[in-house]
């Protein structure tokens, strides 16, 4: 029955840093996810006989200060990963430039940045302070790979290129 719910946990933490962390955030299928998840579990937890209205009467000081905490380290991590959101589409639109001047190196169409703002990203920024606990389990999983990996493609890149060039001569 134990592994049954660790297998479940792990289900949702998978789940739900996908539906966060992912190329467009869904912060409604996150909810909808957990509170499915929340469902199955009242069945597990209430094999443990946890009463839960009665531990929430018991502890209310504990409660507000964890929800509060809950909330300032959401709002923190929110600009950290904001930093983070910023510098990786800085990498990306100067690639971008890049290719868009060798395909245009005459022409007189210039390539114009996208400079993101707050406004425009306003569900991205509260699914980081909402669900920050899996977007950080999502960064720190996804972004040292994503990164190392760039990091061996930019040094055998050439490679590639060198085996197309032989196979169009």
């Amino acid at each position: 029955m134990i592994i049954l719910l660790l297998f479940l946990v792990l289900i949702d933490l998978v789940v739900i840093t996908w539906l966060t962390e992912g190329r467009k955030p869904s912060p409604f299928g996150a909810l909808f996810f957990i509170i499915g998840s929340l469902v199955i579990y009242h069945f597990f937890i209430d094999k443990f006989s946890w009463n839960t209205i009665q531990y929430i009467q018991d502890n209310k000081t504990n409660i507000l200060m964890i929800t509060i905490g809950y909330i300032l380290i959401g709002i923190v991590w929110s600009f950290i990963r904001w930093y983070f959101y910023l510098v990786d589409n800085k990498k990306y639109q100067d690639i971008e430039k890049r290719r868009h001047e060798k395909k245009y190196r005459e022409s007189e169409l210039a390539f114009k940045y996208y400079i993101p703002k707050a406004i425009d990203n306003k569900e991205r920024i509260m699914t980081w302070m909402i669900y920050w606990p899996f977007s950080i389990f999502g960064f720190i999983l996804s972004n040292p790979f994503t990164r190392f990996f760039s990091w061996i493609y930019s040094k055998v890149s050439g490679v590639y290129d060198s085996i197309t060039a032989s196979v169009y001569k």
